[in-house]
């Protein structure tokens, strides 16, 4: 059956808890679950709301839903047909492109493409290109077909982002440590490794009076943060210091995207880490929010802070983890 009011949200693999926790902020009333790594399916949430989502990668309509008796060509196929068929050919659209989505592995990704084309090209009379802007999603989870259009794709490039950083943070990322640490309002929240200001630009996007503050050992990033902060119209304050000697006494919330790399030796990135979470024992009073992928590093590390939640999530090719860590005073 056809749902007109669910959307599929595709995102980061294990932003999934936080895409569900931004939904229900937006509006309460849409209901959301996740469908696979790096899928949720949402209802009653639209695609306005849905567009001003900083956690998701892309949004498409659902067009329709079939529930298979069996994984074969033959009933895949007249599905696909069915669904076509029962839906509104998408006007001002001369060619589309096809991309698969089937988490268990039950049916070849690339073989469904060419199915759903053909079908396409039979019922719709619209050629399909793998260079095609507009997409269709066919997306298996199990013996459920879901049909999708997309409205728009790319929401992680954000405008703002003009003076780069050699390892940049998502800002999905960003946004979903935020959330999942349930950072308030009305708080301060400081980023000893700035960089280009991915972190502190988002948390002033989707957060109301929060004072956000930053610093770098790096003057030059320092000076891209504050760029990019320009292009984005938000406001945060700046300044040039190596974390270890921080003049900053006291805050909220510390979240912070260490240095990471090939180029890092493990013993320097137990230093900082330990340094790190040192410091934030003496500062901050609600939560550090550490982005890492040293996890078995970071967690032999003794501290006063309350170690409350692991999140793993999986950006270009890496295995970050998100910690929380609760302040004990």
């Amino acid at each position: 059956m056809n749902k007109m009011n669910e959307l599929i949200l595709g995102t980061l693999a294990g932003v999934e808890k936080a895409v569900i926790k931004e939904i229900k902020l937006k509006d309460p009333a849409a209901t959301a679950h996740r469908l696979s790594d790096e899928r949720v399916l949402v209802e009653n949430l639209s695609e306005e709301r849905a567009l001003t989502l900083s956690t998701v990668l892309f949004i498409a309509r659902v067009l329709g839903v079939a529930e298979l008796e069996a994984i074969s060509v033959k009933r895949l196929r007249y599905a696909i047909r069915e669904l076509l068929s029962r839906t509104f050919k998408p006007e001002n659209i001369d060619k589309l492109a096809v991309r698969a989505h089937i988490p268990m592995h039950t049916f070849s990704e690339n073989f469904l493409e060419k199915i759903v084309a053909r079908e396409i090209k039979r019922v719709w009379k619209i050629d399909c290109s793998p260079r095609a802007t507009r997409k269709l999603r066919a997306e298996l989870y199990g013996k459920t077909l879901y049909l999708a259009i997309e409205v728009k794709g790319a929401l992680h490039q954000r405008s703002y982002y003009v003076y780069k950083h050699p390892a940049p943070l998502s800002p999905i990322v960003a946004c979903a440590s935020l959330i999942l640490a349930e950072v308030e309002s009305k708080s301060s929240i400081y980023d000893p490794f700035v960089g280009s200001g991915t972190t502190l630009i988002e948390t002033a996007k989707i957060l109301e009076n929060v004072y956000c503050i930053g610093s770098d050992i790096s003057r030059k990033y320092i000076l891209c943060a504050l760029h990019n902060s320009r292009e984005a119209e938000v406001e945060i304050d700046l300044f040039t210091a190596d974390f270890k000697f921080t003049p900053i006494k006291n805050c909220d919330y510390i979240i912070a995207d260490p240095p990471r790399g090939i180029r890092m030796k493990s013993s320097n990135i137990k230093e900082i880490l330990e340094k790190l979470i040192k410091i934030s024992e003496k500062i901050v009073s609600q939560k550090l929010i550490l982005i890492t992928p040293y996890v078995n590093i970071v967690t032999k590390i003794k501290t006063e802070l309350v170690l409350e939640d692991i999140y793993v999530v999986k950006s270009s090719g890496t295995k970050l983890r998100i910690l929380l860590y609760k302040s004990s005073c």
